[in-house]
């Protein structure tokens, strides 16, 4: 498809006012073979929507192009992008050859994009911190009491902090966690492996439409899930490693946004552990 098209459609259906440099990239490149690295939270589904958009011909019959996620969730996700993107202004892609709309457009033709060849395009690669604009707070919980600091600090920052994600490490910490908050008179959702899909698709879909404030998540929801405007990541028990504080974190201050992290500890150890000389700890702004 032609270039121009794809981007006004990807601008149309998005609402996106302007590309961002990894995307733009995308929409020039002319490789037959692309590798994309970025961070989490900077767009790589709109980027690589745009590159797989150049290589479709509108009214070829037949599949054009197949997209593999590792996660139910990442599908439903990636699938309402580029649904939302084919549907701008009726579905170009469904007016087929003979289409005045999709000719006047001049969309009718594939995007000529053989180059030949392959292209490894990183975009803060390596990166340990979401993309946007992200104030990292260490909470102190008194005499070891994280209950009583999760349920202070949701209170402290419900004026400032629309939707929140609590993440724990079990399943049956987050049972507990969201009882606890629902006790509180908070209006938490619940989300982890051991639930069925139709009940965490529930859960996503209340914490995005406002139903719910607080959604209380194992790290089955640090990867794939792009619910608009998260303020806060909380984290009631610490990450293992850091490539899992970094998806956490990337679940606010995603494509620029600003965002909260909160990261509750107990007299008792947990990160500061780690001293400042530790990787670990500098990635997560604790020196």
């Amino acid at each position: 498809m032609e270039t121009g098209c794809v981007i006004d459609m990807v601008m149309g259906g998005t609402g996106i006012a302007e590309l961002n440099a990894m995307q733009r990239a995308m929409a020039e490149d002319c490789s037959r073979r692309v590798v994309l690295v970025a961070p989490t939270g900077s767009g790589k589904t709109v980027a690589f929507v745009i590159r797989m958009l150049r290589e479709v011909v509108p009214g070829r019959s037949g599949v054009q192009a197949v997209v593999v996620v590792p996660t139910r969730e990442l599908a439903r996700q990636v699938a309402g992008v580029v649904r939302g993107i084919l549907n701008f202004e009726g579905g170009i892609l469904n007016f087929g050859d003979s289409s005045a709309y999709a000719s006047a457009r001049g969309c009718n033709s594939g995007s000529g994009t053989g180059c030949g060849g392959w292209r490894v395009y990183e975009f803060g690669a390596g990166e340990t911190a979401p993309v946007g604009e992200v104030e990292v707070t260490r909470v102190m919980a008194e005499d070891g009491d994280k209950d009583g600091a999760l349920v202070g600090l949701l209170r402290s920052v419900a004026g400032v902090c629309g939707r929140v994600i609590v993440f724990v490490n079990q399943r049956v910490d987050a049972e507990r966690v969201w009882r606890l908050l629902r006790g509180e008179g908070v209006a938490a959702v619940l989300y982890h492996g051991g639930m069925d899909q139709q009940r965490r698709r529930m859960a996503v879909e209340m914490l995005a439409n406002g139903s719910a404030r607080v959604m209380v998540a194992t790290d089955l929801a640090a990867r794939g899930l792009d619910i608009e405007g998260v303020d806060a990541v909380v984290h009631y028990d610490e990450p293992e490693d850091v490539e899992t504080w970094t998806h956490r974190n990337g679940r606010t201050g995603r494509q620029g946004a600003s965002g909260r992290v909160y990261v509750i500890l107990n007299f008792e150890g947990g990160i500061l552990n780690f001293g400042d000389s530790s990787a670990y700890a500098s990635a997560r702004g604790c020196n």
